[in-house]
């Protein structure tokens, strides 16, 4: 395994999930994507293309729409990312 695909597990959970799964994700907590992605400690997101985000308005999808942490990761797997380590 190299050190990118180690990172990417470790940011979704190697061993199982790392969110807990509600059966209605109406109970869930919602935050803004930006507000997501600062929780994923020891890493840093930098999303080259935001495919998973609304493209016309990325700015609003991104840093102001509340979403799930299950809709955050679904986003983040449809767009196209790199996985740097903190500094």
């Amino acid at each position: 395994m190299n050190s990118l695909s180690g990172r990417f597990l470790r940011l979704i959970g190697r061993k199982g999930p790392m969110l807990k799964v509600q059966p209605d994700d109406t109970e869930a907590p919602k935050k803004t994507s930006s507000e997501w992605a600062a929780e994923r400690t020891g890493t840093r997101l930098v999303i080259l293309d935001p495919d998973g985000w609304d493209r016309s308005d990325w700015q609003y999808s991104f840093f102001k729409e509340p979403i799930t942490e299950r809709e955050f990761l679904t986003r983040l797997s449809e767009s196209t990312i790199r996985i740097e380590p903190e500094e």
